[in-house]
């Protein structure tokens, strides 16, 4: 496919609130919210409802996000793929700033339960 051809997500609406605490509010930017839409992860400001930014990294529905105290990290987890026959269940460490993935760990994990710029305790 051309480059010409690439459709690009501008703006997204929704939210299924089907797994608790995928909206984040950002520690340190209070106008930066931080949620989940099926397999991507939105940074919305909150005051611009069309300035959305997105993190694609997962194959399925995330379950778990949090954002670490200090804002530099996003850490985003999902169920098993139904695309990989182990049904890898990724969970992304990814850099707020930088708006890319750190750290990627597979395994079959349900998600990220402490999370902070320095830990990630993951139950398997």
């Amino acid at each position: 496919m051309a480059d010409a051809d690439v459709v690009e997500l501008e703006h997204s609406i929704g939210y299924t609130g089907r797994h608790k605490g995928t909206v984040c509010p950002h520690p340190q930017q209070q106008n930066t919210l931080v949620h989940d839409i099926g397999s991507l992860i939105v940074i919305a400001d909150k005051t611009d409802p069309h300035k959305q930014e997105f993190l694609r990294g997962h194959t399925e529905n995330i379950t778990t996000l949090v954002v670490s105290p200090s804002g530099a990290l996003i850490g985003s987890g999902q169920l098993g793929s139904r695309s990989s026959k182990d049904s890898e269940a990724p969970v992304i460490v990814w850099d707020f700033e930088q708006r890319k993935p750190v750290y990627q760990l597979v395994g079959s994990g349900l998600g990220v339960y402490i999370f902070s710029d320095i830990l990630i305790t993951i139950f398997i």
